[in-house]
């Protein structure tokens, strides 16, 4: 994987959500600009139902669509290796940035970006059900699940609250 695949493919991960999987088959007739959104087919859905990310900023669309400018519409996005590779190639890539592989928390894998987005879209909209849909999770539990607290925001909001 060269370079801007990596940064496309950690980018779009931390920014959509979507699993290394859905990552590796969006082709460039996926993305449209035009609408502002990214479909992901629903024959690679974990759903199996298309779904459409229509959040991206204008800066990641705008950024994307001058990646895959002059590719055929059908090629993928990214060309990713074999997901054993992928694991292979985070390990490489978190090594060099000194983060460990396996952490005291767990284990660090491309998934845990999906944990980050859900944890993002929590506090982004305000509302769980809107967190819920925004993170395509079909269960209030998963939502739990892979939602974890922002500790100094908590603490923060909790300033405000009145005393008796």
């Amino acid at each position: 994987m060269t370079g801007t695949m990596r940064y496309w493919f950690y980018r779009l991960g931390a920014e959509t959500g979507l699993r290394a999987g859905e990552l590796r088959v969006l082709r460039v007739a996926d993305l449209d600009c035009k609408k502002g959104r990214l479909v992901v087919p629903a024959a690679y859905s974990k759903r199996r139902r298309e779904d459409v990310i229509d959040w991206l900023g204008q800066d990641t669309l705008y950024e994307l669509a001058m990646f895959v400018l002059g590719m055929e519409p059908e090629r993928p996005i990214l060309r990713l290796c074999h997901p054993c590779t992928v694991t292979k190639v985070l390990r490489f890539d978190l090594g060099r940035a000194g983060i460990a592989y396996r952490t005291e928390a767990g284990l660090f894998d491309f998934h845990a970006l999906r944990h980050t987005f859900v944890t993002l879209a929590v506090g982004a909209c305000g509302n769980l059900r809107d967190a819920q849909h925004v993170a395509r999770l079909s269960t209030p539990a998963l939502l739990a699940r892979y939602a974890h607290p922002d500790l100094p925001h908590i603490r923060e909001a909790m300033r405000g609250m009145p005393t008796f």
